[in-house]
């Protein structure tokens, strides 16, 4: 599609541009930075929480 393109702007002096349709961007986002970083951290709480509380747990059992 590209060498088209360029062929007829060589050619011509007027690219081709017919076989390009038009795709609108979409500018909505689905999951953010901000939400992404509070379930990262929630995770990582959540997973500190549970090494600590099983490495106390072990410590209770000697």
């Amino acid at each position: 599609m590209t060498l088209r393109t360029l062929a007829t702007l060589y050619d011509t002096g007027v690219a081709d541009d017919s076989l390009f349709a038009y795709s609108p961007m979409e500018f909505k986002v689905r999951l953010g930075f901000p939400l992404l970083a509070k379930i990262l951290l929630g995770t990582g709480v959540m997973l500190v929480m549970g090494i600590f509380l099983n490495a106390a747990r072990w410590a209770k059992k000697i």
